[in-house]
């Protein structure tokens, strides 16, 4: 996969050459031989859960989406004005 993706980018240029479709064919198998595996382990879950698993998918089901590992960095406050220059 990478080398192809290292001649697709060589001749970024040439939009009609085979290999970006070559490339586009590849990416999308790569992709759905990663998706199949994910649902399988999570019907295998679904089905095989008892107690306390039943309380996490719920939680893993009922939880909104987000971003999970985005650094919150919090706004800059000025604690004393005078001392910086502000007036």
């Amino acid at each position: 996969m990478n080398r192809l993706a290292s001649k697709v980018y060589k001749i970024r240029a040439l939009c009609n050459h085979p290999v970006h479709e070559a490339y586009k064919t590849a990416n999308n198998d790569y992709g759905n031989t990663i998706k199949k595996p994910k649902v399988a382990h999570w019907m295998a879950f679904l089905e095989g859960m008892t107690g306390r698993e039943l309380w996490t998918t719920n939680r893993y089901i009922s939880n909104p989406v987000s971003d999970g590992g985005k650094q919150c960095i919090p706004t800059l406050k000025v604690t004393d004005r005078d001392r910086h220059g502000y007036r």
